[in-house]
């Protein structure tokens, strides 16, 4: 586990500032993507999300 650690941190020093902005906005996209999935896969199927109402995708 730590000489992962220490891959992870010779990695992110060794790479470049736009490189490294580029891989979180990325990861950022990717996880807005499946958070967008899982609003709509609710909707679709009408479930409420924590208790709350969703709007059904179709009406």
């Amino acid at each position: 586990m730590i000489e992962i650690i220490e891959q992870l941190k010779t990695y992110f020093i060794e790479m470049p500032i736009a490189m490294t902005g580029g891989t979180l906005m990325g990861l950022g996209a990717l996880l807005l993507a499946i958070s967008s999935f899982s609003y709509d896969w609710r909707a679709f199927t009408n479930k409420k999300a924590w208790g709350g109402k969703t709007l059904p995708a179709l009406k």
